[in-house]
């Protein structure tokens, strides 16, 4: 997973370059609509190196709580995929409804953030006194 996924980060970041090219000649040009799809998909490459960096991390976790935190993330940035669609269409109701389910996420996520820190202290307590 290492190699591969550095590997594809360095592709992504190179398409979202492209399309950031894209996306100026659209502004140029005056096609809007051209250029808000093309933020949209800008968005969705970002979000996908996002994944895959999550991926690489959960690969490399030792920790639980840290295996824990990455499949909490995961399901954030899948969760964010279906937002930034419904907002590609329009559809602000599920755009909501997705940003709430988000928000919860982010919640878990932060309350295993700080049991990780916790038990570090706790790990670092005891080798101290020893």
């Amino acid at each position: 997973m290492k190699t591969g996924a550095k590997k594809q980060i360095k592709t992504l970041r190179a398409h979202r370059k492209g399309l950031k090219q894209d996306q100026k000649a659209a502004k140029a040009a005056g096609a809007t609509q051209a250029k808000k799809n093309i933020k949209t998909e800008r968005k969705l490459a970002k979000n996908e190196i996002k994944q895959t960096k999550n991926a690489k991390r959960h690969a490399n976790a030792k920790t639980e709580t840290a295996k824990k935190i990455t499949k909490l993330r995961a399901a954030n940035l899948a969760a964010k995929k279906d937002q930034i669609a419904a907002n590609a269409r329009g559809d602000n109701k599920s755009k909501a409804k997705i940003k709430t389910e988000r928000k919860a996420i982010k919640g878990q996520i932060q309350q295993n953030k700080a049991l990780k820190q916790l038990t570090k202290k706790q790990r670092n307590q005891s080798k101290s006194s020893k």
